[in-house]
């Protein structure tokens, strides 16, 4: 296995943490807004369609975690095959 090509993958699952690390604190700003009854800032976030972006990107980061899986075991069948 090419350490390149591992690291590369390695880069793009921390990115995708990176990702939902702030999808999360995206969602806890909404959470702090509803406690302290802040409808301007909740009425704004459901106006400009924050839920939609919030899913669009979980989505994309599984979509990219699910490549990189697949990937990987690519490179890891390649890995066996050469060993034969």
């Amino acid at each position: 296995m090419e350490i390149k090509q591992v690291d590369k993958k390695i880069n793009q699952l921390a990115n995708a943490v990176d990702q939902l690390n702030l999808i999360n604190r995206y969602i806890e700003c909404v959470q702090m807004a509803k406690q302290r009854k802040d409808e301007l800032s909740l009425q704004y976030f459901l106006k400009s369609n924050g839920l939609r972006d919030i899913s669009d990107n979980v989505e994309g980061v599984k979509e990219n975690v699910q490549e990189v899986a697949d990937e990987l075991c690519d490179i890891a069948e390649e890995e066996e095959d050469n060993a034969k």
